[in-house]
């Protein structure tokens, strides 16, 4: 699985989303085998046109909140990215947190309306406590390389079996 997650930079929205979307297209096109897990997230007011311009490719949500219907505005609801055709989410991404005591009831309760969570965590005793959930993935990012610039893909690391 490849997140391509463009955050909110500048150079990801607009025209630019559209060019490098393109070129993830032309790239699914020349390796179809290796694009099928592919998950693309456009900052969150770009993500619903991508997937209506190419709808080939695979968008994700860059974060969902639990909150579903009374009290919700500025909420991103499941029940509103699954309308738009978004069927999975990013949840508890490193720049937004919302690892609780709840955290189980609300990856249950999210998923629960039909939309899959691929589900951060910093350390191994967070990944334990999200699998109680059945999240869809978990996406692991050591605490120490956040916001450091160093991509976990770039840092030798040990890993732990639980």
């Amino acid at each position: 699985m490849l997140i391509i997650n463009f955050k909110n930079y500048k150079e990801s929205i607009g025209e630019n989303l559209l060019r490098l979307l393109d070129a993830i297209k032309k790239f699914s096109e020349l390796y179809p085998e290796k694009s099928k897990n592919i998950y693309i997230s456009p900052a969150i007011p770009e993500v619903v046109y991508a997937e209506s311009k190419y709808p080939d490719l695979t968008f994700i949500s860059q974060h969902v909140d639990t909150n579903n219907e009374l009290n919700s505005t500025c909420f991103i609801t499941p029940d509103a990215l699954l309308n738009n055709g978004i069927n999975c989410s990013i949840y508890n991404h490193s720049e937004h947190r919302v690892f609780s005591e709840n955290i189980i009831e609300d990856i249950r309760s999210i998923q629960a309306s039909g939309l899959k969570l691929i589900v951060c965590c910093e350390n191994i005793d967070e990944a334990k406590i999200i699998l109680e959930a059945n999240p869809y993935a978990i996406a692991f990012e050591p605490k120490e390389l956040i916001g450091s610039g160093v991509a976990v893909t770039n840092k030798s690391l040990e890993v732990e079996e639980f």
